[in-house]
């Protein structure tokens, strides 16, 4: 971890609860207003009305006001029912905007995502060794260049800016190309309060793993599940844990560690990270098919799927969660046929299971810690939360 404050919410007090004001209950109603209509796509107020049995007197305040905000765009009438057209209102892409940083071995890769997520424009700097003054430096002036091509942005829809942090584990330093020393620097300087103090929006550091799950529930696959355990595939094996519609970051803001989790004599990371999968001799993978039908791939994969269905039967058995994703750094077809062998190994596990289970690929890819890391600042300002809103 990085400093004392990695995450910018302080850890929550034990046993202890509190109500709400009626201003904080209006916000709760505006943000679930704004979760529903971005996982529906567009909805009326009369559909609002239906799927919060709010009063339609606030959901008719509510909305208008977004749309004044131009957080909400109008759309077109929808004719052919009884009574008076009806009217849906979307998400405006315009209406906020937010910054993620990554960061691996090479250096970083900063992105600037809209009110969807779409990413509108990203910037990768090689930082050489990865220092933290060197990406201090090197984030602030890739920020401020992007700022400076889209001057059009007011400063006020900005959300904020998300860091998706590798630093935690036991395996960090190695998957970074880091020595002991630098390795140490990172331990005593504080990344996110650094760069808070650069920026007039707020910044928030969690691990990568999480901010990648955050990327699914807000812009991806997750986007409308209740619940489901995310994991990743880089230089390191993460995961993030979304209940209840919910990011959980943990109490300590460290969910996610899993790379240590021990499959046998070896753990996850030492079986299923990317730097276990060999590259065969002149592969392409992008010939899927006969980069998953070189052997080495393939005993890959036969190795790594039961590892991580392993890990995710656990988990399922405590939790009781339907679904899992996977994404990968890998190419998508490699990713494709993992989550197949995943799948059909938890099938077995699950036979008795009354529930079904999901497996299911990310759709993040490669951008899913960066994207990951600009939908944090968004799912704090507009997310329907309650642990994020109440505190």
């Amino acid at each position: 971890m990085t400093g004392s404050s990695y995450y910018s919410m302080e850890k929550a007090a034990a046993w202890r609860s509190s109500g709400s004001t009626q201003t904080q209950a209006r916000v709760y109603n505006e943000r679930l207003i704004l979760s529903l209509i971005r996982l529906h796509g567009e909805l009326s107020k009369v559909e609002l009305t239906q799927l919060t049995s709010l009063a339609p007197q606030t959901i008719t305040s509510i909305v208008n006001e977004a749309a004044a905000n131009t957080l909400l765009l109008r759309g077109k009438p929808r004719r052919g029912g009884l009574g008076q057209p009806s009217v849906p209102y979307a998400l405006n892409p315009s209406g906020a905007w937010s910054f993620g940083l990554a960061m691996d071995a090479e250096g970083i890769e900063i992105v600037l995502t809209d009110f969807l997520g779409k990413i509108v424009e990203g910037a990768r700097t090689l930082v050489a060794p990865l220092s933290p003054a060197a990406v201090i430096e090197a984030a602030d002036a890739g920020i401020k260049a992007l700022l400076a091509r889209h001057n059009d942005i007011p400063s006020d829809r900005i959300a904020g800016l998300g860091i998706a942090s590798p630093f935690y584990g036991s395996a960090w330093p190695a998957a970074l190309g880091l020595g002991n020393y630098q390795a140490s620097e990172w331990e005593r300087i504080d990344l996110r309060a650094e760069l808070d103090a650069r920026f007039e929006w707020p910044v928030y550091l969690l691990p990568d793993g999480v901010v990648a799950a955050g990327g699914e529930l807000t812009f991806g696959a997750g986007l409308g599940r209740t619940d489901f355990i995310y994991l990743h595939l880089g230089d390191r094996v993460s995961a993030g844990l979304v209940l209840d519609h919910r990011l959980h970051t943990g109490r300590n803001r460290l969910a996610g560690m899993i790379g240590d989790f021990a499959v046998g004599a070896a753990t996850l990371n030492e079986i299923a990270s990317l730097r276990s999968l060999p590259i065969p001799d002149g592969a392409d993978p992008q010939n899927d098919q006969a980069y998953l039908a070189d052997p080495a791939v393939a005993e890959w994969v036969a190795k790594a799927a039961p590892a991580l269905g392993a890990f995710a039967w656990q988990a399922v058995s405590l939790l009781d969660v339907d679904d899992i994703i996977v994404d990968t750094d890998a190419p998508p077809a490699l990713t494709k046929a993992l989550v197949r062998a995943i799948s059909r190994d938890l099938s077995r596990a699950a036979a008795t299971r009354p529930a079904p289970l999901s497996v299911q690929s990310g759709t993040l890819g490669l951008k899913a810690f960066a994207t990951g890391a600009a939908s944090i600042p968004l799912m704090v300002r507009f997310g329907s939360d309650t642990e994020v809103l109440f505190k």
